[in-house]
């Protein structure tokens, strides 16, 4: 599924809860890995960015 976002239905409520007590700019869904022949493409829940604006 190229294009799409795959969203964790419980994840993302919490990181959402957290990102609101910190601020900043979030990320969610932030790949680590694209994928490779041998491996899946690996992506964090949410990066937070706390230097920068919401």
């Amino acid at each position: 599924m190229t294009g799409r976002i795959s969203v964790s239905k419980r994840e993302t409520p919490l990181t959402l809860a957290y990102w609101k007590t910190v601020g900043g700019t979030l990320c969610l869904e932030y790949p680590i890995n694209h994928g490779f022949s041998d491996s899946g493409r690996r992506l964090l829940d949410g990066v937070i960015l706390t230097d920068l604006p919401s």
